[in-house]
Formats: structure tokens, C-alpha cells, sequence
């Protein structure tokens, strides 16, 4: 469930894959169930692969309604593809859901 994009490919990987298993944890936190998962029981899945390689997940209503913005879009931030894009521990740091909560 908490594999980054780029393990899975041939490229290498650095510490970025950590800030993306940190995002799915704050989902299945805050939802109970994980962005990426396998739709036929398997522990991953091919499905699942390409899911989680293309940053196919959502934020459903009945689940996320009450979840502010800030909380989304750190969320976000975090399962960004890109390893040069996703956030940084500072930017989370610095993150609007993270500040207000810690200030």
C-alpha cells in the first residue's frame, strides 16, 4: 500500500518515497482505508501498479466531506508522482494543516 511510484519502475529512488508512504498513512488515518489498494485481494496488484504510477486515487464524499481542504491538499502534496515535485519535510512542515494544528 505504501510503495512510491518509483520503486516500482527501473529508476532509482531516494528519501522522497518516505514523504509519499507518509501521505498514504495521514489517508488511511483519516479514512480507514488505503488511495492504493489491490481490487482482487491480491497484495498488489497490476491494477494497483498503475494506479499507484499515475496517482490514481480520489477523495470520496462520503469519507472525505468532512476532511478540510488544507488536510487535501498536504495530502496531495505528498502522493505527487514526481519525486522533484512532491513536498519536501518542510514544506509539511509548513503546511497550512500542519501549522494551524502545531501553532
Amino acid at each position: 500500500y505504501y510503495v512510491a511510484p518509483e520503486v516500482l519502475g527501473s529508476d532509482g529512488y531516494d528519501i522522497s518515497c518516505d514523504i509519499w508512504s507518509l501521505g498514504v498513512i495521514m489517508y488511511i488515518l483519516i479514512c480507514g482505508y488505503p488511495p492504493f489498494y489491490s481490487k482482487n485481494g491480491q497484495p498488489i496488484s497490476p491494477g494497483m501498479k498503475k494506479r499507484i504510477k499515475a496517482g490514481e486515487y480520489t477523495f470520496p464524499e462520503t469519507e472525505w466531506s468532512r476532511v478540510s481542504q488544507d488536510a487535501k491538499t498536504l495530502i496531495s502534496g505528498m502522493l505527487e508522482t514526481i519525486p522533484e515535485r512532491r513536498f519536501k519535510i518542510d514544506q509539511i512542515m509548513k503546511s497550512n494543516w500542519i501549522s494551524v494544528s502545531l501553532g
